[in-house]
């Protein structure tokens, strides 16, 4: 059974919270950490064409990541006590906006939606296979690329050093298809998959396409929906937040 989020990631919060007692008469005001989260969607190929795998046009994740009462953010700011707050970064992505297909999709609701005209290239073993994370590195940064019709990446670049830390904007890339920890990628060849992850992004890389601006340098990498071995693709679900909470929490530096 999976477990509703990981146990050392909340162990870890719980002490950082500890370093800030209010008990004491010489007590000073905690400052509250706001971090700027942004999820850029990435759907593949052109619809209706034989390799097409679109993203999922009903979810919602701005509530998954940062209104619902069980998001990403309620999560974090429950465990740190209150001093990291997930907030969502600034873009214009909305509905019905070159081609976005996604109807929940709002501006400034820090979840970008993009369509690649590429192929998704099934990379469920990413995580074990230097073609296929080289290979996945190129979509990332098509997809930042793509991305910055939406996002001013660079006005995250609060130390203006070309390169925009996870401290300054935390990315989060989630790809239409489905989420390979719950398979087994050696038998699903067929399935577009992807092994969650996070990485950086070497400098050589962005600046194949970064000629305007800085681009993030690290990223956490999730699929968009989730399903176990003897499930059907049509009873896939939304990727648990438990899963996104894991990816950050490497991005935090806490395990």
């Amino acid at each position: 059974i999976r477990p509703a989020f990981p146990l050392s990631l909340v162990t870890v919060l719980a002490l950082l919270a500890a370093f800030f007692p209010l008990q004491s008469e010489h007590a000073f005001a905690v400052q509250v950490e706001e971090r700027p989260l942004v999820m850029i969607v990435v759907g593949f190929a052109e619809e209706g064409g034989t390799d097409a795998v679109p993203y999922s046009n009903e979810y919602d994740w701005g509530e998954a990541l940062f209104s619902g009462e069980e998001s990403l953010t309620a999560y974090y700011r429950a465990q740190s006590q209150g001093l990291l707050s997930l907030v969502p970064a600034h873009e214009t992505s909305a509905f019905d906006k070159k081609r976005n297909t996604n109807r929940s999709d709002r501006a400034d609701d820090g979840i970008v939606h993009v369509k690649l005209d590429s192929a998704h290239r099934a990379w469920g073993l990413v995580n074990k296979d230097l073609m296929a994370k080289n290979d996945f590195t190129q979509a990332v940064v098509n997809a930042l690329d793509a991305a910055r019709t939406f996002v001013d990446f660079g006005s995250y670049d609060e130390n203006g050093d070309g390169r925009i830390a996870p401290e300054e904007l935390t990315v989060i890339i989630c790809t239409s298809g489905y989420d390979a920890t719950g398979l087994d990628p050696t038998e699903r060849e067929d399935m577009p998959l992807l092994w969650p992850h996070s990485d950086t992004i070497d400098v050589s890389d962005i600046q194949k396409v970064d000629d305007a601006g800085a681009l993030p340098s690290s990223y956490l990498a999730i699929a968009e929906n989730y399903m176990r071995e003897n499930e059907d693709p049509s009873d896939a679900q939304q990727e648990p937040i438990s899963i996104i909470a894991r990816e950050l929490g490497h991005s935090l530096g806490l395990y």
